[in-house]
């Protein structure tokens, strides 16, 4: 049988940032977490057009245009991450490694996308560990509410 959408967002999406809640300075939880955010984009349209439900936006494309609008542009950082996880043992990336087994950060350098690096194990305000990444336009912006964004873009269109 085949996932719904909603089991996948379920399943998938919701547990992984939930890994990534748990963990707020792992950059696999934080890479994991966008994956399943942004993968939710394709098998949402692919399971609706399959069944011509006419809930697809018209083309993929459409739909993460549709997506990116309505979260204010955290899409396209959370599939910029996640685009840059399936390309990560190419050679054309790089990682800064602080301990042996341990990744620091990780240059994304995707031309297409809007993220420039991904870093872990920093200190948010409160001294917390959190991942945060660094924008083309030089931001710094952190994950966990980015990452909020787009689930919560998915929670509500489900419901």
């Amino acid at each position: 049988m085949e996932m719904t959408p909603e089991q996948f967002f379920y399943d998938f999406v919701k547990g992984n940032q939930q890994d990534s809640i748990d963990n707020p300075g792992s950059l696999r939880c934080a890479f994991n977490a966008a994956v399943a955010a942004s993968h939710m984009a394709d098998h949402y349209f692919h399971y609706h057009d399959r069944r011509s439900s006419g809930q697809t936006y018209g083309s993929l494309p459409g739909l993460r245009d549709h997506i990116d609008n309505a979260t204010n542009g955290a899409f396209s950082y959370i599939r910029s991450i996640a685009d840059a996880y399936k390309h990560l043992y190419l050679t054309r990336y790089s990682s800064d490694i602080s301990s042996a087994g341990a990744v620091y950060s990780i240059a994304i350098p995707n031309k297409n996308g809007p993220v420039q690096d991904l870093v872990g194990h920093e200190d948010d305000e409160d001294g917390n560990s959190v991942v945060w990444f660094k924008t083309k336009d030089d931001n710094l912006t952190e994950f966990q509410p980015t990452l909020k964004a787009v689930v919560d873009f998915w929670q509500a269109l489900l419901r």
